[in-house]
């Protein structure tokens, strides 16, 4: 009779266990580890705003992640938030962990991401770096480099660009090809 009993109370705790809701986050701390210095601040989940339409796109730099209350919708927090978000390098790399209401961000994260590929949860927007558009007009060996020159559409000033080879499978930069170049500080 004893163990019915302790049997039926330990499955009401069980039961009662699992029924705690998960706790939210209050803040969360985002980290950027490249490029160098690594860059870290913690922002208020209340200072993000929330409810907003999945997967929508707004201007950069900000940063948009799944509402953790309704994985439907969409929070967001535009800016670099203080300087953490920088333009794209050749490298960027981030990590950001959600911290309880105690100010606990020691928990796995469940964020952790690497740009140029960033899973969809979160989303970093970058902010804009300098970008044109030019046109190929000479192609040529220096080298070790295959060298492409182009003008630069509207500007006619000439802007150069090479890597050993500028060929690649079923594609080979030619005369009249149009390219999009995008430069950024460090």
């Amino acid at each position: 009779m004893r163990t019915i009993i302790a049997t039926v109370c330990l499955g009401l705790f069980a039961a009662g266990a699992q029924a705690q809701p998960v706790p939210l986050p209050t803040s969360y701390r985002l980290t950027r580890t490249l490029p160098a210095p690594v860059s870290t601040t913690t922002f208020l989940a209340a200072s993000m705003a929330c409810g907003l339409a999945r997967g929508g796109v707004s201007s950069p730099p900000g940063l948009r992640i799944a509402d953790p209350m309704n994985e439907a919708v969409d929070c967001e927090l535009l800016g670099s938030i203080n300087g953490v978000i920088v333009a794209r390098q050749a490298v960027n790399a981030y990590s950001m962990v959600a911290c309880d209401s105690n100010g606990d961000c020691s928990a796995p994260s469940p964020f952790n991401l690497s740009l140029p590929t960033v899973p969809s949860n979160p989303r970093l927007r970058l902010p804009p770096s300098v970008a044109f558009d030019a046109t190929v007009t000479d192609r040529y060996r220096l080298g070790d480099l295959d060298v492409a020159t182009t003008i630069i559409d509207g500007l006619s000033q000439p802007f150069y660009f090479g890597a050993s080879s500028l060929t690649t499978p079923g594609y080979s930069v030619q005369r009249g090809d149009k390219v999009s170049v995008a430069l950024w500080r460090p």
